[in-house]
């Protein structure tokens, strides 16, 4: 199996801390990033869109509420939700269909640096 380059996504305004791809490849999100820009980003697959924005995908929605970086993602199995972990010591629940946190969790001492 050879690895081919197929593009770039283009959309956080810092540096990408991490990338998540689901399990079942017919979704309509086909990744999410986080970035140290305080964000995740659900992109979308480049479906005749035309962007100066993106190469490969689009960034179909853009999730804010972590106060700092982000450091890492988990996807659930389908594709529908996505855990953040955050320097801003919480875990946070996404629905990716509509974009909303459904679930803060705090508790937290220290930065949650990973996700599984």
């Amino acid at each position: 199996m050879a690895v081919v380059y197929e593009g770039q996504l283009k959309g956080h305004r810092g540096w990408v801390t991490s990338l998540a791809c689901p399990q079942i490849p017919e979704t309509y999100i086909k990744a999410v990033s986080t970035s140290r820009d305080n964000t995740l980003i659900a992109w979308g697959g480049n479906q005749d869109r035309n962007s100066e924005e993106c190469e490969y995908g689009f960034p179909e929605r853009r999730l804010e509420g972590h106060s700092a970086f982000v450091s890492d993602v988990a996807l659930s199995n389908n594709g529908d939700f996505a855990v953040s972990a955050s320097w801003d010591r919480s875990l946070r629940l996404w629905n990716l269909q509509n974009g909303s946190c459904q679930q803060k969790f705090l508790g937290h001492t220290k930065d949650v640096l990973s996700v599984t």
